[in-house]
């Protein structure tokens, strides 16, 4: 089983994601950690990224903590 996650490994894995992810990218990541529909649904997770919004940092720091879970359960789909 995978240790927990620290705070820099979280930030680490968001600059990873927001420098590379595109939407597709986050549909497959929700699709292997049951949250696709989270990831479609949300109003700005998508848009953030496409528009080059400055809230997307924040938003993709957030569904991470969403998808790799409250113990980590997903935190090896994610970091894969």
């Amino acid at each position: 089983m995978n240790s927990r996650l620290s705070g820099l490994q979280l930030i680490q894995l968001k600059n990873s994601v927001v420098e590379d992810f595109d939407a597709s990218n986050w549909r497959e990541l929700g699709a292997l950690t049951n949250t696709l529909d989270q990831v479609e649904n949300h109003d700005r997770l998508l848009r953030s990224l496409s528009w080059g919004d400055p809230d997307y940092d924040g938003l993709a720091l957030t569904f991470l903590r969403k998808m790799i879970g409250s113990n980590d359960e997903n935190l090896s789909i994610v970091q894969d």
